[in-house]
C-alpha cells in the first residue's frame, strides 16, 4: 500500500501573504520523467525545493505507491499490476509545509526515456511511450521508428495540456533524407498529434521541438527545464477521446474515437481517485481519456444520425454532444421552453482541446425565427455562450455548426442547455495556506453571483484544529462584500497542525445544511478539477 504517514497541520500555500514567517517550504514543481509505465519499480526525480528531506508522499491512487529514497529529490514508484492508465495526483509533505498537487502520468506500456544530452535518434519499437525534455534553446529531440506499407502511424504529445509545460510543441515525421512527411501543431490545445498513413515500408524519424507557449522576443526554438513531454506512438489502436466528451449524469457506456480501432475494440473505464472522473481506455491499445462531468443533474443527449434528424430532450438541464462530420453540417437539438423564463446555452470544444469552433443558434421551432446567435466568447475564447428569454410556451431548437465549416475526427463538441436560476460560486486563489503559531493569515474568497442571486451568505471555516480560530464573515447581497470577503485565521502560540479544511457558505436565513443551502468554496487545479478541501499549515516562528 501507499507509503504515506498523515500529519495534521494547517497548510494553504500558493503565494498568499502571511504574517509571521515560517521555515522554508517544500516546493514540488514537477516529476521527471513525468510519466511511468509497466509494473516494475522505478526511481524518478521530484524537481523543486525540499528543505527537509525525506518528505512524506501522498497520492490519490491506491494502486500507485510512492516513497522517498535516501537521496534528496529521489522518489521510488511502484505501479500495481494491471493499473489502468491516467493520472496520479501527488503532494509532498514535510513537518513545516506541503506542496501543490502535481500530476504523474501513468501508462501500461514501459516508458522509454530520451538519453540526457543525446544528439542522435533514440530507437523505439512500436507501440511505445517516450518521454524527454527540451532543456535548452534550439534543442530538437528525435526518435527512430519503422512501420509497414498500409499502416497508419499515430503519435500524440502530452505536454502543455496535462503537464503545464510552458511550450507550444511542433512534431514532424521525416524520412532519412530529411524530407518532412507530415507535421502537426496545436492539434490538442497546444499539443500536437500526428497521423500518417504509409504508402510504403517506412524508416522514419519523429522530431519534436517547441516555441514558448507565451510568445516572446525569442527567435528560434525554445527550451527550458520545464519543457517536459511524453509521446504515445503506435501503428495499432489509439484512443483519442470518447463520446460524449463531457457528461451530465454519470454514464456506463461511451463510444470510442481514435485511429486503428477495430469494431470489437474493448473500451474500459475506471474511476481512479477522489480527484478524477471516469477514465476511458482500451483493453489493447494506447491512449486514455478523462471524461469530466459538467452538471451531475443534467441528462445526456447525443446528436441523431443523419443531418436531417433532430435530437430531443425531455427536460433540462441537458448535455448535448456530437461531432461535425461534413462541411455544411448543422446539428439540431430541441427542448421545451416556458414563457418568461430565461435560458443559457454554452459550448465546450476548444476549451477541452478539440478543434470545433462552435456557432450556437437558437430558433423558435413553430415560427422559424432566430432568437439568438453566438460565435466566439472573446478573441481568445472560441467557445460560445448565449442567453435568451422565451416569449411564449413552445419548443426551441439549438443548432450547432462550425464557424469556418471545418470538420473531421477531432471536431467534436458538447453544448449545455439549462434554465437560468440564481446561483453563486465561491473560489479561493490557492489550495494551501500557512500561518505561524501566534500569528494570523487572511484567506480572500471571491463570490461570483449569477442570475440575480442576492441572498446574504455567512462564511465560516470547517475543520480547524484546536488552537486555530476564524470568525464568521457575512457576504451581503449587495455592495463590496457581495463580490469578495476575507476570512481571518488566528493561531495561538502553541498551535501545530497540518491537514485539510473547507470554506463553507450558508444562506443567512438558513440554520443548517438540511435545506441544501450550504455551498463550499473551490480552487481549480491546473484547469482539470475543482478542489473543495484546502491545506493549512500551522508551524513555529522562524
Amino acid at each position: 500500500m501507499l507509503a504515506v504517514r498523515y500529519f495534521f497541520v494547517a497548510v494553504i500555500v500558493g503565494g498568499l501573504a502571511f504574517h509571521g514567517p515560517l521555515h522554508a517550504q517544500v516546493d514540488l514543481e514537477r516529476f521527471f520523467p513525468p510519466v511511468v509505465g509497466g509494473s516494475e519499480e522505478v526511481t524518478i526525480t521530484a524537481e523543486g525545493k525540499f528543505p527537509r528531506w525525506p518528505c512524506e508522499i501522498r497520492c490519490d491512487r491506491p494502486d500507485i505507491e510512492l516513497h522517498a529514497a535516501d537521496k534528496s529529490g529521489q522518489v521510488v514508484v511502484k505501479i500495481a499490476k494491471g493499473a489502468p492508465p491516467g493520472v496520479a495526483w501527488v503532494r509532498l509533505i514535510d513537518t513545516q509545509s506541503v506542496s501543490s498537487l502535481v500530476p504523474l502520468l501513468i501508462e501500461r506500456n514501459a516508458v522509454t526515456l530520451e538519453p540526457a544530452g543525446a544528439d542522435g535518434n533514440t530507437v523505439v519499437n512500436l507501440p511505445a511511450v517516450v518521454t524527454g525534455r527540451l532543456a535548452r534553446g534550439g534543442e530538437v529531440d528525435s526518435y527512430s521508428v519503422t512501420f509497414n506499407k498500409g499502416e497508419t502511424f499515430v503519435a500524440s504529445v502530452i505536454a502543455n495540456q496535462w503537464l503545464e509545460s510552458p511550450m507550444d510543441a511542433v512534431m514532424q515525421l521525416a524520412d532519412r533524407r530529411g524530407n518532412v512527411l507530415a507535421q502537426s501543431d496545436d492539434s490538442r490545445g497546444l499539443d500536437p498529434q500526428l497521423v500518417f498513413r504509409a504508402d510504403e515500408d517506412t524508416d522514419a524519424i519523429v522530431r519534436i521541438f517547441a516555441f514558448p507557449s507565451q510568445p516572446n522576443s525569442t527567435v528560434g526554438f525554445a527550451g527550458a527545464n520545464s519543457f517536459v513531454y511524453a509521446i504515445e506512438m503506435t501503428t495499432g489502436a489509439m484512443l483519442d477521446h470518447v463520446l460524449p466528451i463531457v457528461v451530465g449524469a454519470k454514464i456506463n457506456t461511451a463510444s470510442p474515437r481514435g485511429w486503428n480501432l477495430r469494431a470489437e475494440a474493448a473500451l474500459q473505464s475506471h474511476d481512479q481517485s477522489q480527484y478524477s472522473p471516469s477514465i476511458w481506455f482500451l483493453a489493447d491499445g494506447l491512449g486514455w481519456y478523462r471524461q469530466p462531468s459538467i452538471d451531475g443533474e443534467a441528462i445526456n443527449v447525443a446528436e441523431s444520425a443523419g443531418s436531417a434528424s433532430v435530437a430531443v430532450a425531455g427536460s433540462l438541464p441537458v448535455v448535448f454532444t456530437g461531432s461535425v462530420d461534413g462541411v455544411e453540417e448543422i446539428d439540431r437539438f430541441r427542448f421545451d421552453v416556458s414563457a418568461g423564463k430565461k435560458y443559457r446555452a454554452r459550448s465546450a470544444s476548444r476549451s477541452r482541446g478539440f478543434l470545433t469552433d462552435p456557432v450556437l443558434r437558437i430558433v423558435n421551432v413553430e415560427s422559424g425565427a432566430e432568437i439568438a446567435r453566438k460565435d466566439d466568447n472573446s478573441r481568445v475564447d472560441f467557445d460560445a455562450q448565449l442567453e435568451f428569454t422565451a416569449k411564449s410556451d413552445g419548443q426551441y431548437e439549438l443548432q450547432v455548426s462550425d464557424a469556418v465549416k471545418a470538420f473531421g475526427p477531432r471536431h467534436v463538441y458538447a453544448a449545455v442547455v439549462s434554465e437560468l436560476t440564481p446561483s453563486v460560486k465561491l473560489t479561493v486563489a490557492s489550495d494551501r495556506f500557512r500561518v505561524a503559531a501566534g500569528d494570523s493569515v487572511e484567506i480572500p474568497v471571491a463570490l461570483s453571483r449569477d442570475s440575480g442571486f442576492a441572498k446574504a451568505l455567512t462564511l465560516q471555516i470547517e475543520g480547524l484544529p484546536d488552537g486555530v480560530t476564524a470568525a464568521e464573515v457575512v457576504s451581503e447581497g449587495k455592495g463590496d462584500s457581495a463580490k469578495s470577503v476575507k476570512l481571518k485565521l488566528t493561531a495561538d502560540s502553541k498551535a501545530s497542525f497540518q491537514g485539510t479544511f473547507r470554506v463553507a457558505a450558508i444562506e443567512s436565513e438558513s440554520e443548517n445544511s438540511a435545506s441544501g443551502s450550504i455551498r463550499y468554496a473551490t480552487f481549480n487545479v491546473r484547469n482539470q478539477f475543482d478542489l473543495s478541501e484546502f491545506w493549512l499549515t500551522v508551524g513555529p516562528q522562524k
